[in-house]
């Protein structure tokens, strides 16, 4: 009686493979839903917990492949591709999963988007909440606070509405942006005049709020220029942490 050969690869582990490319486009602005306003909490609970379940399940087949070779149960060429496969599923999960937050994402996302996204600073010249997707971004809302020709491209992240994560584009010819709040925002030159503003929501509410009250339009200025995109995620996590502690109670209307 003759034994069946074993694949050269596990089946098991290209299906982790693809799956795990699967739940990397299922949270990109790729998807039919990037765009979508409605909640879809049903969608977004599953694939949260899709995450888990695949964190799980590769840890099994590292523990496996790791225990045969311990045993040599296994051929060692054949434990060193499965290693190898298991390597490339965990390197393209860390690698979707800090692509938007991570400095060489964000540069390399810019460049890939170039040609889309000067074609969308260059459209028009008005303010616009159409949330679309723009090269590799999610855009929420566009934007014009000091001049026509320097637009703020607001960034979100699916699943729908009110998910803007305090960064925007800002295309600027020369110089650096300019902003009627200076102190409420942080700015990085990432790429041929494309920049990324950090917005400290607490200092930009109390600052709109305050010319709301007293009826003026405050000037605009070149904002404040940063090196680090580090320091730039500090400065939104600042802003977040002292809007947590801020009372909400006094009937003020929602900043633009």
């Amino acid at each position: 009686m003759f034994r069946t050969p074993r694949p050269r690869f596990a089946h098991r582990l290209w299906l982790l493979l693809a799956l795990t490319l699967a739940l990397l486009w299922a949270h990109s602005p790729f998807t039919p839903w990037a765009g979508s306003r409605a909640p879809m909490w049903a969608l977004y609970d599953g694939l949260f917990y899709a995450r888990y379940v695949l964190l799980f399940w590769w840890a099994f087949e590292a523990l496996r492949v790791l225990f045969r070779q311990v045993r040599r149960e296994a051929r060692r060429s054949r434990g060193l591709a499965e290693a190898l496969l298991l390597a490339l599923i965990a390197a393209l999960a860390l690698a979707g999963g800090r692509a938007y937050d991570s400095d060489a994402g964000l540069r390399l996302l810019l460049r890939a988007s170039l040609s889309a996204l000067d074609a969308e600073a260059a459209a028009h010249a008005t303010d616009d909440d159409r949330r679309h997707r723009v090269g590799a971004f999610l855009i929420d809302s566009r934007r014009h606070p000091c001049d026509a020709a320097q637009p703020w491209l607001w960034l979100g992240r699916p699943f729908g509405a009110g998910t803007g994560i305090n960064q925007a584009l800002v295309r600027v010819e020369a110089g650096a942006p300019l902003t009627p709040y200076a102190e409420a925002f942080r700015f990085r030159h990432l790429h041929a005049g494309w920049w990324l503003a950090y917005q400290d929501a607490h200092e930009y509410l109390t600052g709109w709020h305050a010319d709301q009250a007293a009826g003026t339009v405050p000037a605009c200025r070149p904002g404040v220029v940063i090196a680090r995109h580090g320091e730039g995620r500090g400065f939104i996590a600042e802003g977040r942490r002292k809007l947590a502690t801020r009372p909400l109670s006094d009937g003020r209307r929602q900043a633009p």
